[in-house]
């Protein structure tokens, strides 16, 4: 049995590091990006209607590097099919702790 709760450790963790991967993609686009929205203010080229704090960053056409642009594709993906590739690490994770399970010495022979 305790194959399984280290399984389920083992799909926490995945679970765990997707979510880290997004997050960190996201802050690694929507930080520069509000720090110059930030300067253009103090800089007064911002118009006043736009707020660098709580501007949303979807209603501007910013370019990232190809590196960045597949990170976000893989970020938007994992959010996207999240309940799906959590169910299927889980499972997975599961899977192979009931595979690796010791198989009974026949006694007989």
């Amino acid at each position: 049995m305790i194959r399984y709760g280290i399984a389920l450790v083992v799909a926490t963790l995945i679970i765990a590091l997707g979510a880290a991967f997004v997050n960190q993609t996201q802050q690694a686009v929507e930080q520069p990006f509000r720090k110059a929205l930030r300067d253009a203010k103090a800089a007064g080229t911002l118009p006043a209607e736009i707020d660098p704090e709580t501007a949303q960053l979807r209603d501007f056409g910013v370019e990232v590097s190809p590196e960045l642009m597949h990170r976000l594709q893989i970020a938007h993906l994992l959010i996207q099919w999240r309940y799906a590739l959590i169910a299927i690490v889980v499972v997975g994770c599961l899977g192979i702790a009931r595979v690796l399970q010791k198989k009974p010495v026949d006694e007989r022979a």
